[in-house]
């Protein structure tokens, strides 16, 4: 029999908390997570979108290139910071960790958060709110007062990793979000490749400071498109609600837990030898995230991620990305140490690695809209893996364009694989809950990202250099690659269980990430048809 939490029977002490009774909070936590069971892609949530505004999806891309464009331009100028400041890099690697960790650490916050407030007001705030601190940190007269703005500039970053989500929810119908997904994502590894190029001519020639100018044409440009193409949200909700103390305590506790994690991965992967104090940030992540998961306001978020297909796709994300990362890591090091080229080889030829990736994107949502998700992931990681086993294979003075070809290999299978998981996780929630979607989608895809780096550095120091280091290197690779198309095969023979939907907990609606509707109909829509009346209608939308 269950027994009832008597911490939820006892009122607040004052009676209110920021204007929410305790009454009133059970309820707004029986109501999301009744969000979490229901199917997200019936015909009420799709058909209320009349056609799909390209135009959001647009504004969308350009926020999320102010995020991804950041952090590849800024790493770069860090020496010419350091030698401003007289600095040390153990101290400049927290221009980039203080705007790094808050974004990550934040991400499920203030997904929940977007979550409440009306997404056009929402999508302001936090792209004037990192125009702002961009300006800031153009200015900042010390070391500390440079960290301290660029981690209030990583937490507006956080709110523009996760409008994503909600922006596509409310202004994409079901069956173009494939393609959606791939259009903002095809900006994400572009992004990559300008960035580090357009930061060295710019500290190069005109200091750090000019870097940070860089994203201030990006947020006119994104508010002023984001004013002509975002919805203003449903009537009656509140524009930016403050948050609550629970909101609040979510933040501290689960932030604290993945600022950890982050902050350990980071470490380990700088210095390998030193693992005493990342175990420690692992240990304490442990605890507080066993913590967070004892606050009433997790419920939904855990409820979400309990659905099985759901964890399978944002643990697939996170070994695909690691790969990723892991690649991004370990190929210079394979350039410069055995192969013996100069490091403006190596950049080249990564070149092919994010163009494959860019160039695939908006294919792979076209053929998930129209196939299904499942066989284009599925097709993505198995590219992946045979490009990571032509690393394996590859001896010890290939040719350039040897190697190019099989990062090629590598970007086509990641190009494929991002978009659709992304459309595949929205799909798996409500529309109410776009924004906690887009925080678990942001918070795995940039763990792998920290996870990547960290086990390649593992592996480097580990195998000791020549033939053994990269044997070593690329079985991680290929390794990393074969998890996530495991788990991507797991999700085709995976039974959804949900509240109510039988007595072994199977059920029978599709699922987004391995229904394969037939051209025409979005994957993880319900197939049944509409009212007569209400045909009409739907086609003509």
């Amino acid at each position: 029999m269950h027994r009832p939490d008597r911490r939820a029977r006892r009122p607040f002490r004052s009676g209110h908390d920021g204007g929410v009774t305790r009454r009133e909070h059970r309820r707004q936590i029986r109501k999301e997570l009744s969000m979490t069971t229901t199917h997200p892609t019936t015909h009420g949530e799709s058909d209320d979108i009349p056609a799909t505004n390209w135009k959001a999806v647009i504004v969308a891309a350009s926020a999320i290139v102010l995020v991804a464009l950041d952090m590849a331009i800024v790493a770069v100028a860090l020496p010419v910071v350091g030698a401003e400041f007289d600095a040390s890099p153990s101290v400049t690697q927290w221009v980039m960790l203080a705007y790094f960790l808050p974004m990550v650490a934040l991400g499920i916050p203030v997904g929940r958060w977007i979550d409440r407030a009306q997404i056009r007001a929402a999508y302001f705030f936090a792209v004037s709110g990192y125009g702002v601190t961009s300006l800031v940190v153009m200015v900042a007269p010390t070391i500390e007062t440079l960290i301290g703005s660029r981690a209030l500039q990583g937490i507006f970053a956080a709110l523009v990793a996760v409008l994503g989500f909600p922006v596509i929810a409310t202004s994409v119908r079901a069956e173009h979000r494939g393609r959606a997904m791939g259009v903002i994502l095809t900006f994400i590894p572009l992004s990559g490749m300008v960035g580090p190029a357009l930061g060295g001519t710019l500290a190069e020639n005109y200091g750090w400071r000019p870097i940070f100018a860089v994203s201030l044409p990006i947020v006119l440009l994104a508010m002023w498109l984001g004013h002509r193409a975002i919805p203003s949200g449903a009537r009656g909700q509140v524009a930016l609600p403050i948050p609550d103390r629970h909101l609040v305590s979510e933040a501290l506790v689960l932030g604290g837990a993945v600022g950890a994690l982050m902050l350990g991965l980071t470490l380990l992967g700088e210095n390998p030898g030193q693992a005493a104090f990342p175990a420690a940030l692992g240990a304490f992540t442990v605890l507080a995230a066993a913590a967070w998961t004892r606050l009433p306001a997790s419920r939904p978020v855990t409820a979400f991620l309990r659905q099985p297909r759901v964890g399978l796709m944002v643990v697939s994300l996170m070994f695909m990305t690691s790969g990723f990362a892991a690649t991004n890591f370990l190929m210079p090091y394979f350039f410069i140490e055995i192969f013996q080229r100069s490091a403006t080889m190596a950049g080249l030829v990564l070149l092919a690695l994010g163009l494959a990736m860019a160039t695939i994107s908006p294919l792979a949502g076209v053929l998930a809209d129209r196939y299904g998700y499942w066989p284009v992931l599925l097709t993505g990681g198995m590219i992946t893996l045979s490009g990571a086993m032509g690393i394996f294979l590859l001896g010890t003075d290939p040719h350039p364009l040897d190697v190019a070809w099989r990062l090629a290999l590598i970007g086509t299978g990641q190009g494929l694989f991002a978009g659709p998981i992304s459309a595949a996780i929205l799909a798996s929630a409500s529309r109410s809950m776009a924004g906690t979607a887009g925080g678990v989608s942001s918070l795995f895809r940039t763990l792998g990202f920290s996870l990547g780096p960290a086990l390649g550095a593992l592996a480097w120091s580990l195998s000791g250099g020549g033939t053994t280091a990269l044997r070593t290197g690329a079985l991680l690779l290929v390794a990393l690659a074969t998890l996530a198309s495991a788990t991507v095969m797991a999700l085709r023979t995976s039974r959804s269980s949900r509240p109510g939907s039988g007595h072994d907990g199977s059920s029978d609606e599709p699922d987004p990430a391995t229904t394969d509707s037939g051209p025409g109909t979005p994957p993880g829509v319900h197939t049944d048809p509409p009212p007569a009346a209400a045909r009409p209608a739907a086609r003509n939308g």
